[in-house]
This record gives C-alpha cells, structure tokens and sequence, in this order.
C-alpha cells in the first residue's frame, strides 16, 4: 500500500479519535469538579449547564485532545522513521557483507598470483646465484623481498576490511624498531632528499603489528614526500602524554598544510592543494585512520603553512 494512502487511512483514524476524545474530556472536567464540589455538580454541569462553563470546558476538552492527538501523531511518525532506519540499516549490513566477501576474494585470488610469482623468482635468483652473476642476484632479491611484503600487505587489508565487531589480534611491538625498518625503506625510495630521522627508542605499544606498520609506513612516507627540494628535512616520531594518556605523534618541517582543511585529511580519495604534483592517491590518511580507529584510538593533526606537520594519535 502507497504511503500517502497509509497516510490519509491514519488522519481519519486521528479525526476520529480528537472526535472520541472532545465528550470523553468534557465529561471527565465535570467528574473533577464534582469530586471536589459535591455530587449535584455533576448533574448540574453535564445537564443544566451555564454558558461561562461550557466555553471553558470546551475550550479545556479541544486542548486536552489535541495533545493526545498529536502525541499519537508524533508516535506514528516515530514508529514510521524506526521502521525506516531498520531498514536502511539490514541494507547496510547486506552491502558490508557484500563488500567484504569481495575483499577476500579478491585477496584470495591477489595472493595466489603473488605466490607463484615469488616462487618463480626465487627459482631465477637460486640459478642466477649459481652463475655467479651477482647484479642478477641483487635485483632478483629486492623482487623477492617486496613481493613477500605485498602479501604481508594484503592480509593486513584483507583483516582491516573485516568486520569491526572482530577484535584484532594484538600483541606488544616496538614502533620504533618499526620505524627505524621504515626509515631504511625511505632511504633508498627517496634517494634525493635523506632528510634526518630522530626516532624515540622504547616505544611500545599493543597493537596489530602489520597494520601499525602499514600506518607508520603512510605516516613516516608523507612526511618524505612532502619536504620541499632543497631542504634540510627533519622528521621525529617520539611520544608524549597528556591526561595521563600516551600520544605518539610524527612531526616534520615539510610544507605544511591550511590548519582550516584538517578534517579533509582523513577523507579517502580527498587531495589538499599543498598536495600539487606529488604522487598519491588521497586513501592514504584516510586508511590511516581506519587502522588506528579499529585499535580503538584516535588520530589529528596540527600543522603551520610551509614549517610544517604534525600528526597525532593515540593506542589504548
């Protein structure tokens, strides 16, 4: 049945009711009166009447039903929106189910494919080896190394992209042994800029190793990429507290970002224009965000226009 007939059905049914209500509330004042005067009030009232009492009363029964009326209405109405919000909700979780169930499939099948492209490398880099010819070997090995890390990769998304009724399985890790790998990589990613790396020793935290790697790996890669050609960068990650709560955060001297924009940071697929010509794709922060979201914590940034960025965020 359309819903502007359901409508129209449930305005007679309140007409009908505020029409029930006007005698019922009428008769009702009498009774009160008659509690507190004397019996006789009431005959009086309901059969001899004055004019003064009639308008009062009436004036009394008319608001007395309108407010039930409309607390009915408004009950309908919030009954309707529940109904409808219940709805959207199961389409919701059918289309998460839905997503999810393609992640995995395609991981599943993304991880096959990289297998046996490892496998196949490795056997050229054994034969290359036993040739002696060591330029091969170098270069085979580096394939090898990073096809291994592209599946530590695509486990990890595939347990980000799961339910978050699921807990992650944690354990103790040392973020900044974590950043020191991470340093190495950039190192030779960036081979032009090297800026300068102070990494806090002994910063632990509980969380998913792989994931917080993958987190630090955008962090500590952005802060790279964005020091400007010809400066000396210098970029920290170390820990502070506040509220009696441990805050990690990543700071550098690139260049920056408008302070007013924060919230658009961490939107997938969403580039600042301080980005300009540098290579990205905007999901970065964005999966940032997840990860740390899915530890339970927080994230935020702060930054000065050309001095600078610093990125915070908290592992309960």
């Amino acid at each position: 049945m359309p819903s502007s007939t359901i409508t129209r059905n449930y305005s007679k049914q309140l007409l009908f009711v505020a029409l029930l209500l006007l005698p019922l509330a009428y008769i009702a004042d009498c009774a009160l009166d008659a509690m507190i005067f004397g019996e006789e009030t009431f005959a009086r009232q309901i059969f001899q009447p004055t004019l003064q009492e009639v308008a009062i009363r009436g004036l009394f029964s008319f608001f007395m039903a309108l407010i039930v009326v409309l607390a009915l209405y408004y009950l309908q109405k919030s009954t309707q929106l529940e109904r409808i919000l219940r709805g959207r909700n199961e389409e919701l979780n059918l289309v998460t189910q839905e997503l999810e169930a393609f992640n995995y499939a395609v991981s599943h099948d993304l991880r096959n494919s990289l297998t046996i492209v490892y496998t196949s490398m490795e056997m050229l880099r054994d034969h290359c080896q036993l040739g002696k010819n060591t330029q091969c070997h170098f270069l085979l090995t580096t394939i090898c190394k990073h096809s291994e890390k592209m599946e530590v990769q695509l486990e990890s998304m595939l347990l980000l992209a799961s339910s978050s009724r699921e807990s992650l399985p944690k354990q103790k890790v040392a973020l900044d042994e974590l950043a020191v790998e991470i340093e190495h990589e950039l190192d030779q990613t960036y081979s032009r800029k090297h800026p300068e790396f102070q990494i806090t020793k002994g910063l632990n935290a509980s969380c998913n190793r792989n994931l917080m790697r993958m987190a630090l790996e955008h962090l500590l890669g952005n802060a790279v990429k964005f020091i400007p050609e010809g400066r000396n960068g210098q970029i920290e990650f170390g820990q502070t507290s506040a509220n009696e709560e441990t805050i990690f955060f990543v700071r550098d001297n690139g260049s920056g970002f408008d302070p007013a924009r924060t919230e658009q940071l961490f939107e997938a697929f969403t580039r600042l224009p301080e980005a300009g010509s540098i290579a990205g794709t905007g999901i970065g922060l964005a999966t940032v965000r997840r990860i740390i979201e899915r530890h339970g914590g927080r994230i935020w940034a702060e930054s000065v226009p050309g001095q600078g960025s610093t990125f915070y965020f908290t592992l309960p």
